[in-house]
């Protein structure tokens, strides 16, 4: 007789995975590893590559497995989350570059610099914080037997979509006017990103007030705070995906938008000369100027006037930073 198992341990084959993804559908797994290492101690070898399952579970995309020792397995619907934690140095044995799928899949919450001190006080006395976690377990298990009889509808606003799509098409295009084009995609499932956070607070919502809607559409509250996430994570997906490298050269951290900053600088019209004058004082070349006027162009950021003369578009202009 095979078992739920919701937790998922990061040491786990290929096989195993679909084998447990399937006996736990329609309910979703969660892999969660303090230590990346773990992962990518498994990758490593022939039984452990399951990174192309997690890019598929992520769209719900159906999986399946077939061999003579552990038969054959169809996951229709897969369902799993990814929550690990490691040091800069873990991610690139996971991802070693933004072009791998896996890494626009990811949310992402970069940690520098030291925390401070937490002094010892009487709180830890307490015989309550024994209990606290297993506690909020049994809340979150009584929301979900509540919503797993109760099936519900999310849906954005048409405020909400206007506002998302505001903030992603500038940086959908900024991605592939003044970025590198294979980080897109991460612009993309940030978006999609926010819409699960904001499905998950308004189902903790209906959970705890044990509603019967079956149709509810998100609160400007829960979406402000998922917005608000997906913001970040993506500032800082941005941010870690420049140590993305190709090669074996040494990377190192820096900040993606300094073609974004020039052309910001710029005002609503200006000439050739102009940003090239300005690049040379922020020590970027000629040849990325030209490459990036060609693809503002293209994403119709600017218009040109001839003559060396540019004209910034509607979307071009709200690129102020």
């Amino acid at each position: 007789m095979r078992q739920k198992q919701l937790r998922i341990s990061g040491y786990t084959t290929t096989a195993r995975m679909i084998e447990q993804l399937d006996v736990n559908s329609p309910y979703a797994s969660l892999l969660y590893e303090s230590e990346l290492e773990s992962v990518s101690n498994t990758w490593a070898q022939d039984f452990g590559g399951y990174g192309y399952l997690l890019r598929q579970s992520y769209h719900h995309e159906r999986i399946s497995c077939s061999s003579k020792t552990n038969g054959t397995f169809f996951v229709e619907h897969p369902q799993i989350s990814f929550l690990a934690a490691g040091t800069p140095g873990m991610l690139p044995q996971i991802v070693s570059s933004t072009e791998d799928g896996l890494y626009s899949r990811f949310l992402i919450y970069r940690i520098t610099g030291p925390s401070p001190y937490l002094p010892l006080d009487s709180c830890d006395n307490s015989k309550s914080s024994v209990r606290y976690y297993e506690n909020l377990g049994m809340r979150v298990l009584d929301m979900a037997i509540h919503l797993d009889g109760s099936p519900t509808f999310v849906s954005f606003s048409d405020k909400q979509r206007k506002r998302l799509d505001r903030y992603f098409e500038r940086e959908y295009y900024n991605a592939n006017v003044f970025g590198n084009e294979d980080v897109s995609s991460v612009v993309l499932r940030h978006r999609l990103a926010i819409f699960r956070i904001a499905m998950t607070l308004t189902g903790i919502r209906k959970g705890e007030s044990r509603s019967a809607e079956t149709e509810i559409e998100i609160a400007d509250e829960d979406f402000d705070t998922a917005f608000k996430i997906g913001k970040v994570c993506l500032r800082h997906s941005m941010l870690v995906s420049t140590s993305l490298k190709h090669g074996n050269n040494n990377a190192h951290y820096k900040m993606p938008d300094a073609q974004l900053s020039l052309f910001a600088a710029m005002s609503d019209e200006f000439k050739t000369s102009a940003i090239l004058e300005e690049a040379s004082v922020r020590k970027i070349s000629r040849a990325s100027v030209f490459r990036m006027l060609k693809k503002a162009q293209a994403y119709s950021l600017v218009s040109s006037l001839g003559g060396g003369y540019y004209r910034k578009n509607r979307c071009g202009k709200e690129n102020r930073r």
